[in-house]
């Protein structure tokens, strides 16, 4: 039994015909032709849905909204733990 063969219980086998587990996904010695993979880029980048002016301006909208509040947030915890340490260290 070789170091990457599991045994045959269920488990991957080494009984692929490249005698690899890993041959069927990334088949050993297959590479794709370059104009074919530009060709299969493009395709699937024509699938894409991008997301309107309105819907990025709405999200970019939220994010700074989201951020001012945890900025205000730590802001306001900051300044309470700052109080505590300056208390704690005046009994010293």
């Amino acid at each position: 039994m070789r170091r990457w063969q599991r045994p045959a219980k269920g488990g991957l086998s080494s009984a692929s015909p490249l005698g690899s587990p890993f041959a069927a996904a990334n088949p050993i010695g297959h590479m794709k032709n370059p104009v074919e993979f530009v060709r299969e880029v493009r395709q699937e980048a024509g699938k894409i849905t991008w997301a309107g002016r309105r819907e990025t301006m709405v999200t970019t909208g939220m994010v700074f909204v989201f951020v001012s509040i945890a900025a205000i947030f730590f802001l306001l915890v900051d300044k309470v733990i700052a109080l505590v340490v300056q208390s704690m260290l005046r009994l010293i």
